[in-house]
């Protein structure tokens, strides 16, 4: 059975060790809104380093949302079209290893995590997701289920042929 992701982590515990994932991986980034350009400003050397941890990878894709688990007013989770975006970038990339981080690498990445393993294993089945997935079991992880469900709308509404 083949590996779906390098990781699962935070932001920091990737731009630390980069280099022991593989550089073929898709790395996919979640932000919350807003600080990627606040630390552009206050921090531009931390930015150049993920940007250096960006290109590590061959493919990367970043977004940026908050880690709520419905639209809260001001604090609005993924949408439709980010989620669109996001299903696109798993089906381009979904036969590669995933490495998945966001600010503690516990819910949001965790949320996509188990989007992919829904997608790429059970073929979009959402009621096999996270059955026979180890990485599951572990405590460290609080998947978001706003975002698995949002992204497997996505799933659902997306032209297969």
């Amino acid at each position: 059975m083949r590996r779906l992701f390098e990781d699962v982590v935070s932001r920091g515990v990737l731009m630390e060790n980069y280099k022991s994932y593989d550089f073929e991986a898709a790395m996919i980034g979640l932000w919350s809104p807003g600080d990627y350009e606040k630390l552009l400003k206050e921090d531009p050397e931390y930015i150049k380093h993920y940007q250096k941890v960006q290109q590590f990878f061959k493919q990367s894709f970043r977004q940026e949302f908050w880690d709520t688990e419905n639209n809260v007013p001001g604090y609005d989770s993924i949408n439709p079209n980010q989620a669109d975006a996001l299903v696109e970038y798993i089906v381009d990339n979904y036969k590669k290893t995933f490495i998945i981080h966001c600010d503690a690498g516990q819910s949001r990445s965790a949320g996509v995590a188990l989007a992919i393993e829904c997608i790429v294993k059970h073929g979009g089945n959402r009621y096999q997701a996270g059955l026979d997935n180890s990485w599951t079991d572990q405590e460290r992880y609080s998947p978001n289920r706003y975002v698995f469900d949002t992204l497997m709308d996505a799933w659902d509404r997306k032209d297969r042929v």
